[in-house]
């Protein structure tokens, strides 16, 4: 694989991730215990909300190093940091 192919997807990443990481810093330490109400109707807590985004994000790392192995490349042992 070369790395005219993996740049531009690993820097969308890299953005991505900075931009999950500022707007979890952003909520104040006193509101993730809030309760908020989806338009569907659904209720959590913000910390809640935040961690099924995590968990989702986990669930498509796992069907992306599936896919990466089926093409017989072996997956990074650890995500970069961005």
């Amino acid at each position: 694989v070369s790395t005219e192919t993996t740049d531009e997807p690993r820097a969308r990443l890299a953005k991505v991730n900075k931009r999950v990481r500022d707007v979890l810093d952003a909520v104040p330490n006193t509101a993730w215990l809030t309760e908020i109400t989806f338009p569907e109707g659904q209720s959590m807590s913000v910390v809640r909300a935040a961690l099924v985004m995590l968990e989702h994000d986990a669930h498509h790392r796992g069907e992306l190093i599936v896919v990466l192995r089926s093409l017989g490349i072996e997956p990074p042992k650890r995500w970069p940091e961005s």
